[in-house]
């Protein structure tokens, strides 16, 4: 979304191994912190007081686009990101296949959800990058979830934009409360 995130500020160490060429690139990654859920992850990155940084974050890294070579095959990015290398926090997220069957996608779409993902990204191999939108290059399966839960709290708020939405305080099974925020 192209914000600085408060708690990522130490991770700039990872990437100095691009040198004086990491302003003319762009590296699409995704930061995790093993064995902690996305709520509670979401929660510790978006921190803006002490303490602040998120020191247990790794990153899958997914692409890395040069600026003076938007035309560049995915495929050929994929493999400058090998060449890029791996260190304790900059992990090479894997890439699945090539190819353009599309019985392979829903196979592969299928063993990562029975592993637990969420789902995957298909990429023409040809396709170019397109900053800030997705295209029809670009193609996102995830997985549908359907949930039980039980509401125990409900309230109206004010988000940052002066848009009212409605709150919901939920429960699982499990005992694990999630809130959602519905914008009217």
């Amino acid at each position: 979304a192209g914000r600085f995130i408060p708690s990522m500020k130490h991770a700039r160490e990872d990437l100095e191994q691009l040198g004086n060429q990491a302003s003319s690139c762009r590296l699409i990654m995704e930061a995790y912190i093993p064995d902690t859920p996305f709520h509670i992850t979401n929660g510790i990155f978006n921190r803006t007081i002490a303490p602040c940084e998120a020191q247990d974050v790794k990153f899958k890294m997914h692409d890395l686009i040069w600026l003076d070579r938007p035309e560049e095959s995915a495929f050929a990015r994929y493999t400058r990101l090998e060449q890029l290398g791996e260190t304790e926090r900059l992990e090479l997220h894997s890439l699945l296949a090539i190819t353009s069957e599309e019985d392979r996608w829903e196979y592969l779409f299928n063993r990562v959800v029975m592993n637990g993902g969420e789902g995957i990204i298909l990429k023409q191999v040809n396709g170019s990058y397109q900053a800030g939108k997705r295209n029809s290059s670009l193609m996102k399966m995830k997985q549908e979830l359907t949930l039980d839960l039980e509401i125990i709290d409900c309230y109206t708020s004010i988000g940052a934009k002066g848009i009212e939405a409605t709150n919901l305080t939920l429960i699982r099974q499990n005992g694990v409360e999630i809130t959602v925020v519905v914008p009217k």
